[in-house]
């Protein structure tokens, strides 16, 4: 009964978090605001949400499905240690010459 009980705990707890990846608030707010500002672009403008909003969530699902790692630290190890400190870098210099941009 209690292995039951923690495979719906489960089941609900994916779901949920499925449910925000795809259908979160900047899916919902962003594209009225973004086919409000696209003028006449407005197909370059979706074709942008759609790649962004929907492709990249449902690659990083297919990615940890299809890897087999239990978690992400474990997937992340795959990649090694410079490539994620060129991430931090780089993440830091596009977010240091954004504040430093107004």
């Amino acid at each position: 009964m209690i292995k039951i009980f923690k495979e719906k705990n489960s089941y609900i707890s994916i779901g949920l978090m499925l449910f925000a990846l795809f259908f979160g608030a900047g899916n919902l707010i962003f594209p009225a605001f973004l086919g409000q500002n696209a003028g006449s672009n407005l197909s370059v403008a979706m074709t942008g949400f759609i790649i962004m909003g929907v492709g990249l969530p449902l690659l990083g699902v297919l990615v940890m499905g299809y890897s087999g790692a239990v978690d992400l630290l474990e997937l992340s190890s795959r990649a090694g240690k410079v490539f994620w400190c060129n991430i931090y870098n780089i993440t830091l210099f596009n977010n240091w010459t954004f504040l430093c941009d107004s």
